[in-house]
């Protein structure tokens, strides 16, 4: 989204008390109440992001879409590329099956042609007219591809309020602060059900933990890497500006006698350290757009968190603007130096015109210095971070991931609009998945662990219901078959997992892990009790504890539902083989194809490139640190060996005279191994206290 329509673009959501979540989203009904408000807003929304699946194009695929109610596009202040716009009345209408196209997607099914305004596209199975399509600059949410409409009346009933979840977004009116928004919204929810408006949390959008999101600590890290090779590059530059001006020092003075001041001779040395700067930020943007390519064709991980980093206008501005303050910073020391020379001495070749003064000696093993102490600082950082890494990936996430095999699938509402048909599906699915040879078990799961698709739901244990003022107890909620845990690994410890007998209609029963067993009946058998996660069921078997959200964080309390107990639309099917993943990918691609040909399955993974997805942020950091340490160490190597080349050239005739009178090589070598190792020692002693610090 461009930038300046950003300005007064805010994001609505609220805090719900137990959670401990942030930017929890709106229901629709909760929107369109605040959206009644236009004494606050220019224009209002609400978005949800969904999946389709796209048929008529070739293979069944699955696209991202969002639905939106309210003006979405107006707060953006966006134009179409091609037609037009659907109108927050129309979602309402007759003519509510309409779709907006993203620049990508239409790129991508129709090659760019105009045409493909007006054609219709199946999605999941329901034919929506393309009206328009967006501008390539516009990418919200990111990964959107189609934008429909939002429509179900039903979802806007007040009993409805919790069932569907939206992203709220506003263009407030002019004068408006978000101090003010904040207490007309506080006031506005007072008539809300108590779980419902429990207090806003309003999010600029321009601000950087919005726009950045899980890429937020890495570039913070980045960040401060980057300043440092930056400064590693000043320091180098630095000592190179400060010899050559040394050795111009007769040019520039007769250049003084001929009539220069010192502030043009000062504007000159400047001009020429901005322009190397400028030549050097150039070539620094081709190299990063070409390192943003090559990361990202070197795992599908890195793919997707660097989608939308690239080189464009902001990019561009900033790069050089930091070029700019690095020229002045290399080239302002030597610059100075330049213009403050002593005319005579230098025409009568006794000044500094041939040989450094002691002071820049000093100054010219300063910048060494600093550049090793740089260089250290980012070297222990990176190897902190790899054995950071290695440790967690090391850690045991509760299951096993070696020959499993997960992809995910979704089925139209349009035609599997019942819990028989759905479970009929799901049935012939899983026995036919199992007929595979080679295949050892076949599971279903409402969403992986470690793939950023767990719910927290409150519980209470019937008979023990919480008192007046105590907190409410929580756990994570998963949906899955007893054959799940087989093909996962995870063993059972007590009682019994699903089976065919828990069925929609039988009593409804539930698992629960170790961590909730321990947490919640320490010293007695859970079997049999009964918990109430919104529906009454009974405990009928304990399984181990799996690390759900990241392997770096606490395990939590889980209850697992019966996914035959529940109409559920979504899957993810894990299956545990012997067989090579590709094979396997394309055979269980042709059981669903045979099932339902418009049907198409995807995230096709290996558990354990969803173990190595889940740490991916955490991996590009280590690889991006390791290479900026990398470079850093190159380049105050090439520091340290430029400062002492320099000045053992500069110690020739010393040195001649040395040898002259009988010093032997060896002694010569010795001065300069010196001069380098004390260098390098008071780095190693400054980076390290530097480190320590940081630390």
């Amino acid at each position: 989204v461009p930038a300046p329509e950003l300005d007064r673009v805010v994001r609505i959501g609220e805090d719900l008390p137990g959670l401990n979540l942030q930017n929890v989203q709106l229901s629709p009904l909760q929107a369109e109440d605040v959206g009644k408000r236009a004494d606050l807003f220019q224009n209002f929304a609400a978005i949800t992001g969904t999946t389709y699946n796209l048929t008529g194009f070739g293979d069944p695929q699955r696209v991202q879409g969002v639905r939106t109610q309210g003006s979405f596009f107006e707060v953006f202040a966006v134009r179409p590329a091609l037609g037009r716009l659907y109108r927050a009345d129309e979602a309402d209408g007759p003519n509510r099956f309409v779709a907006v196209a993203s620049y990508g997607f239409w790129r991508q099914l129709s090659g760019g042609d105009p045409s493909f305004v007006g054609r219709k596209i199946d999605l999941n199975g329901v034919p929506h007219e393309v009206v328009g399509v967006l501008p390539a600059e516009f990418r919200y949410p990111q990964t959107a591809q189609v934008y429909v409409p939002f429509h179900d009346p039903a979802l806007r009933q007040p009993n409805r309020r919790g069932t569907l979840i939206m992203t709220v977004l506003a263009r407030l009116r002019p004068g408006l602060t978000l101090d003010q928004l904040r207490a007309q919204l506080d006031a506005e929810v007072k008539g809300w059900p108590e779980a419902a408006g429990s207090g806003f949390r309003l999010v600029p959008t321009q601000f950087v933990e919005y726009l950045s999101g899980r890429l937020k600590p890495v570039l913070r890290l980045l960040a401060g890497a980057v300043a440092f090779v930056l400064l590693i590059v000043c320091a180098n530059l630095a000592n190179l500006q400060l010899v050559r001006t040394t050795g111009r020092s007769r040019e520039l003075a007769i250049r003084a006698a001929l009539g220069a001041g010192a502030r043009r001779i000062l504007g000159q040395v400047l001009m020429e350290s901005l322009l190397i700067a400028v030549a050097g930020a150039a070539l620094g943007l081709l190299l990063g757009d070409w390192l943003i390519e090559a990361l990202s064709g070197l795992d599908p991980a890195y793919s997707r968190l660097l989608a939308n980093a690239g080189v464009d206008r902001a990019v561009f501005a900033f790069n050089l603007a930091v070029a700019l303050l690095a020229g002045l910073l290399f080239g302002l020391v030597p610059a100075l130096r330049a213009s403050r020379a002593d005319l005579n001495e230098v025409i009568k070749g006794s000044g500094p015109g041939r040989t450094l003064s002691p002071g820049r000696h000093g100054l010219l093993q300063g910048f060494a210095t600093a550049q090793i102490a740089l260089a250290l600082v980012l070297l222990v950082g990176s190897t902190l971070m790899i054995r950071s890494l290695n440790r967690l990936l090391a850690t045991d996430p509760g299951f096993r991931t070696e020959q499993v095999l997960s992809f995910r699938l979704s089925l139209p509402q349009a035609r599997y609009n019942k819990h028989p048909v759905i479970r009929s599906f799901y049935s012939e699915l899983e026995q036919r998945l199992r007929s595979i040879p080679g295949v050892h078990n076949v599971g279903l799961t409402a969403a992986l662990p470690l793939s950023g698709g767990s719910d927290s739901s409150p519980f209470t244990i019937v008979g023990r219901e919480p008192a007046p003022g105590e907190p409410v107890r929580h756990a994570n909620l998963h949906y899955v078959t007893g054959e799940y845990f087989r093909a996962m690994g995870i063993p059972l410890l007590s009682g019994r997992l699903f089976t065919d007998a828990d069925t929609f209609s039988s009593p409804l029963v539930c698992l629960i892990d170790q961590r909730l067993a321990r947490e919640f009946f320490p010293n007695e058998d859970p079997i049999g009790k009964k918990i109430s996660q919104g529906r009454v069921m009974e405990i009928v078997g304990v399984v181990g504890t799996v690390r759900d959200s990241d392997l770096d964080g606490q395990t939590k309390a889980t209850v697992y539902w019966a996914y035959e107990q529940r109409a559920l639309p979504f899957a993810t099917v894990v299956m545990r083989s012997s067989l090579d993943p590709p094979a396997l990918a394309r055979l269980a691609r042709q059981t669903v194809t045979a099932l339902d040909r418009d049907l198409p399955i995807f995230d096709v993974l290996t558990m354990n490139e969803v173990v190595q997805r889940s740490v991916g942020t955490k991996r590009l950091a280590a690889v991006l640190l390791g290479g900026f340490a990398a470079l850093a160490l190159v380049l105050a190597l090439l520091g340290i060996y430029g400062v002492l080349s320099y000045m053992m050239r500069q110690r020739t005739q010393e040195i001649g005279i040395r040898i002259a009178l009988g010093a032997n090589p060896r002694d010569v070598f010795q001065i300069a191994l010196r001069k380098a190792l004390l260098i390098a020692a008071a780095g190693v002693a400054a980076g390290s206290a530097l480190a320590w610090a940081l630390h």
